[in-house]
């Protein structure tokens, strides 16, 4: 199965201080349409006006109308339409239990463990200390150049329909 490539009309954005989320959304509108994500408070989809030339340059667009207030990422869409919300970590799978050097690494790729699996700890959930400035893709790219040895993956909500 292809994997979802990042969306260059829809974002997922997360406000980081819920006290900021109505100023949030309203700088949102003059992108596009804005739905908040059903069930999460600090989670909109944003639908741009005009899709992007690519999913970095929406992604650039809506950084610099919310600025770092709120961290930004594409919604990825698989090979059949359906979407998933990135909601802006990286989860890594290692083949054991991470060492001090692997944290080491990761730190140096701005990311940071937020947990750990307490049934399999050679997973951990990763943040980026600074979560409005790098675009989550590339982050990914650099963890997987970097680290070859460990599995990552965006960590996405999903909405499924009955058939």
């Amino acid at each position: 199965m292809k994997d979802p490539h990042p969306s260059a009309r829809e974002f997922v954005v997360r406000v980081l201080n819920r006290a900021d989320a109505g100023q949030v959304a309203r700088q949102l509108r003059s992108a596009g349409i804005v739905e908040p994500l059903t069930g999460h408070a600090d989670l909109y989809v944003v639908n741009l006006t005009s899709e992007a030339p690519d999913a970095k340059e929406g992604w650039t667009q809506i950084k610099n109308l919310v600025g770092p207030s709120a961290q930004v990422s594409p919604v990825l869409v698989d090979p059949d339409g359906t979407r998933r919300y990135a909601v802006g970590n990286v989860v890594a799978r290692f083949s054991k239990t991470p060492s001090k050097l692997d944290m080491e690494s990761l730190s140096k790729l701005g990311l940071q463990v937020q947990s750990q699996s307490k049934f399999a700890p050679e997973q951990v959930k990763l943040g980026q200390r600074e979560p409005s400035e790098q675009f989550l893709p590339d982050v990914l790219r650099s963890l997987h150049k970097s680290m070859p040895h460990v599995s990552a993956w965006l960590e996405t909500l999903s909405a499924f329909k009955r058939s």
